[in-house]
C-alpha cells in the first residue's frame, strides 16, 4: 500500500493513472482529499493475501482514525485519465463506504468491474485501488482546462452543481455553466437556479487552479473539484 503523500504513487504502474497523477497534483501543493492505494501489485497478488490483507487493514485504520467521514473507493488502471482516453465511467466507482465490511465489498467490487471492461486491444492494463476520505460539499462541479466545444485554450469551462462533482458526472445534477477566461472573468453563464453564481474571489482561485495544473502537467486538464462546508476549495 502507498499514501497520495508517497512520492512512488507518482508512478502509473505502481498506482495506476488516476491516483498517479492525483498524487502529482497533491506534491505540487493542490489540496487533496487524503487517500491511500491498493497498489497494482497488491490487487495483482490478491486481497486474500494474509501480507496484503494486513497492509490494507492499517492502511483502512490509519486513514479512518480521528474522522466519521466516509470512504471513496475508486478504480485507478493504468489506462484510466490519459492523454488520449479517460476511460470515465467505466469502471466501478463506490461513494459513501462506512465500516471494514463495507470497505471490504466495495474494493472487490471496484476490482471486479476491470473484468467487464476492455479497450480496443482487449486489455485493461494492471489494475490498483484509490480510496479517499470523502468530504461533504457545499458545491463543487468539473472544470475544463480547455474549452470542451471550441477547443479554444483561452477560456477555461466551469461546470457547478450544488452537491459533490460525482452528482454532475453521474448526471443526476443540472450545473450551472460558466465560460471564464484565464483570469476568472465571466464571458458567458448559465444558471440552473439550484445555488448562488460564483463570486469573483471563487472564480480566480479556479481559473488559478486551472493554470497552476497546465503548468505542473504541461497540458491544460479536466479537474473535479469541491468547496466543503469549511468553505475550503479542493
Amino acid at each position: 500500500m502507498v499514501a497520495l503523500s508517497d512520492p512512488e504513487t507518482r508512478d502509473a504502474s505502481v498506482s495506476g493513472a488516476k491516483a498517479a497523477n492525483l498524487a502529482r497534483a497533491a506534491s505540487a501543493g493542490f489540496a487533496t482529499l487524503p487517500g491511500f492505494v491498493i497498489t497494482t501489485t497488491g490487487v495483482g497478488t490478491g486481497l486474500d493475501d494474509p501480507h496484503v490483507a494486513r497492509e490494507v487493514r492499517q492502511a483502512y485504520e490509519q486513514l479512518c482514525a480521528g474522522t466519521t467521514e466516509p470512504l471513496v473507493v475508486r478504480s485507478s488502471s493504468a489506462i484510466e485519465d490519459m492523454g488520449d482516453s479517460s476511460m470515465a465511467g467505466r469502471f466501478t466507482s463506490v461513494l459513501g463506504v462506512v465500516g471494514w465490511d463495507a470497505f471490504v465489498d466495495a474494493t472487490h467490487r471496484v476490482i471486479n468491474s476491470a473484468a467487464a471492461v476492455h479497450d480496443d486491444r482487449g486489455d485493461v492494463g494492471s489494475m490498483a485501488v484509490l480510496v479517499q476520505r470523502q468530504s461533504d460539499a457545499r458545491f463543487g462541479g468539473v472544470m475544463f482546462g480547455v474549452d470542451p466545444v471550441t477547443g479554444s485554450r483561452d477560456q477555461i469551462v466551469v461546470e457547478v452543481v450544488p452537491s459533490g462533482p460525482d452528482s454532475l458526472v453521474g448526471g443526476t445534477a443540472m450545473a450551472d455553466h460558466y465560460v471564464l477566461t484565464r483570469r476568472g472573468r465571466i464571458a458567458r453563464a448559465t444558471h440552473a437556479g439550484d445555488i448562488p453564481p460564483l463570486d469573483r474571489a471563487r472564480r480566480r482561485a479556479l481559473a488559478k487552479m486551472a493554470r497552476r495544473a497546465e503548468r505542473v502537467f504541461g497540458a491544460p486538464q479536466d479537474i473535479e473539484w469541491l468547496v466543503d462546508p469549511a468553505d475550503r476549495l479542493w
